[in-house]
């Protein structure tokens, strides 16, 4: 079986994955559309050990990384502002394009590929960022 490499557009209540894999030399793409709280159900079963997943690094993408990497080979989160997803600003265009970045930094296996990969940080850490972030605001809110 082939890599299958899915691009997440992530939001809060809503995502779209693009999914891009090579069967029988020939590229087949699908595009999903589903709730946040559809993931258990729809979205987790689609991935294997096989699967390679790339979001796009913003809000809630941390911990979305930590629920999805039990499911596949790899999950990277990408530096939204090193790369340029689309001119324009549809789900569908950005899921598909990065899902084939992912497949091509996994295919290329080239170090240099300037693939814009972002340190994910274990939960206790997210934790800590979010407790340190809520102490700042409720101190500017008293003030």
């Amino acid at each position: 079986m082939e890599n299958i490499y899915h691009g997440i557009d992530f939001h809060s209540t809503q995502s779209t994955i693009e999914t891009v894999s090579n069967m029988f030399d020939k590229q087949e793409h699908s595009l999903l559309t589903l709730k946040t709280n559809e993931f258990d159900s729809k979205l987790f079963p689609i991935f294997s050990k096989k699967s390679y997943v790339c979001i796009e690094a913003l809000t809630g993408s941390f911990e979305l990384a930590h629920r999805i990497r039990p499911y596949v080979s790899d999950v990277y989160v990408l530096n939204s502002s090193d790369i340029k997803i689309s001119n324009k600003k549809t789900d569908k265009v950005d899921a598909r394009k990065l899902a084939n970045m992912v497949r091509y930094h996994i295919e290329s296996n080239d170090p240099d590929d300037h693939f814009p990969i972002v340190y994910i940080p274990e939960r206790h850490i997210i934790q800590l960022r979010s407790l340190f972030s809520t102490d700042k605001i409720l101190k500017k809110q008293i003030v």
